[in-house]
């Protein structure tokens, strides 16, 4: 019998995407620098206007913002060694997933999801739908919350194989059914 909590580790992936994305934050934030403290000239040779300046700056400190809203949870979760999510007789703890706007990404963080709202999707082996109905007051945020009844709950955050999440969900449940019978 399987011993719950289980701790899953964040995947390559999400790693990887966490320190490309830094490296992106660092070189927008080394251009945003330069940019605010050099005279740039244009291709005639005039500097450029300090209007066309600041609208540049300022994107850049969009895209910036939007990278660390990324990153920085990201970070947290390596350095507490919280993972990409935890595995209880209950179902799924302090987890997260990532929304996607454009070139904007963000982590969206998920307290709580019980193992009876999860059902395997059948278009994607690698998803679970997820009922939002049963989901606990306040276990996930608005945004989140849409995104879930959207496109499921992907586990593929963390390394685990699609057999054993399966695996986990079943002994998970068993176990609830034994102690309702």
């Amino acid at each position: 019998m399987e011993s719950f909590p289980i701790k899953i580790r964040l995947s390559r992936r999400m790693i990887a995407l966490c320190v490309m994305f830094t490296l992106f934050a660092l070189l927008i934030g080394y251009g945003i620098f330069k940019m605010s403290s050099q005279t740039i000239y244009m291709g005639d040779g005039t500097p450029m206007p300090l209007y066309f300046k600041a609208i540049f700056i300022a994107l850049e400190v969009i895209i910036e913002i939007g990278a660390l809203f990324m990153i920085v949870p990201m970070w947290k979760r390596i350095f507490a060694r919280n993972g990409a999510m935890t595995l209880t007789e209950a179902g799924i703890e302090n987890t997260f997933m990532l929304f996607t706007v454009f070139a904007f990404w963000t982590t969206l963080p998920i307290r709580f999801i019980p193992w009876t709202a999860l059902q395997v999707n059948k278009l994607d082996a690698n998803s679970y739908t997820v009922d939002i109905e049963q989901l606990p007051k306040g276990s996930v945020g608005k945004l989140a919350k849409m995104r879930l009844k959207i496109t499921g709950f992907e586990f593929r955050i963390g390394q685990i194989e699609a057999e054993n999440f399966e695996h986990y969900r079943q002994i998970a449940l068993s176990q609830s059914e034994d102690t309702t019978v």
